[in-house]
């Protein structure tokens, strides 16, 4: 016969179970429609989940304790004969509980927010989720990485959508000590304005970055509005850059090597009795030389 005990519990696992998947069907109506801000969908997802944890566990704990009427005084008892067992426990629980106040503090100083774009580790990576202990990253070739959310407060992450989701993409590129640097520079400008994607205001811009040993080095600085399409952009600007080089004569150089060396009669009768190894040492590196000044 099923007894009244029985009967809750079954009732406190049928509202957990709706509980839950009522809670689930809320946050993916707010995701997919969008109609709060970031921040305040992060904090609403957050809040959320710590309301069906406390929920589901009361719940399951008014189960347990209708189900088996003795277990609670027995774990009462347990728990102050085992303070030791306890200290273990609380040992063990504090790197999980530094991940949930972590989350906390992320969510409220809204630093990420649920849908920003971030880079993490040198890769681009869409937020998805902030549960209680991790970060749920996208990336760009779709894998989904679960960070800790202690590790997300702790290093230094750049968030594209903090304040503007303007960003900058940057093309290093050298040419030849003999090529025109006007030239270069029109070839590289000419190659941003022409992208559909590139910004004309903040316009692009080429900077002399340094004097390399066999090159003259530029950068190209082209601003987008999306920073997702950022390594999409660059691999453009580098095809355009080189096709136009091409048309307007503008070298990228090979490396260089420059060796100066006198007449190799007059070496060998400069020293003494090693002059032959001289002359054999300085012939190699003639051979082995790129270029090579008289």
């Amino acid at each position: 016969m099923i007894t009244t005990q029985t009967v809750l519990a079954l009732v406190y696992i049928a509202l957990s179970v709706v509980v839950y998947i009522a809670l689930r069907r809320i946050l993916n109506y707010l995701r997919s429609k969008g109609r709060i801000s970031k921040n305040a969908l992060s904090i609403l997802i957050l809040l959320m989940k710590l309301l069906a944890l406390a929920l589901v566990s009361f719940l399951i704990y008014q189960t347990v304790i209708l189900a088996f009427p003795g277990l609670a005084s027995a774990l009462v008892g347990l728990m102050a004969t085992a303070g030791f067992a306890g200290i273990i426990i609380g040992l063990a629980a504090q790197s999980s509980l530094s991940h949930v106040i972590s989350g906390i503090i992320l969510v409220m100083s809204k630093t990420i927010r649920v849908g920003d774009l971030i880079e993490y580790e040198k890769n681009m990576a869409l937020i998805e989720d902030i549960s209680l202990t991790h970060t749920i990253l996208r990336l760009r070739d779709g894998r989904r990485i679960a960070v800790p959310n202690s590790t997300i407060l702790s290093i230094a992450i750049t968030n594209y959508n903090l304040i503007d989701e303007k960003v900058a993409t940057e093309v290093d590129v050298g040419i030849s000590y003999e090529s025109s640097i006007e030239l270069a520079v029109k070839a590289m400008l000419e190659a941003a304005n022409e992208h559909p994607l590139v910004l004309e205001n903040p316009p692009p811009q080429v900077l002399i970055t340094g004097f390399g040993e066999s090159s003259i080095d530029l950068k190209l600085y082209a601003w987008i509005d999306d920073p997702w399409l950022k390594p999409i952009v660059e691999s453009d600007l580098r095809h355009e850059i080189l096709r136009k080089f091409r048309e307007y004569g503008v070298e990228i150089p090979y490396p260089r090597r420059v060796i100066i060396y006198q007449n190799m009669q007059q070496i060998a009768n400069s020293v003494d009795g090693d002059g032959d190894k001289d002359v054999c040492k300085v012939q190699s590196e003639v051979k082995h030389s790129d270029t090579v000044q008289k």
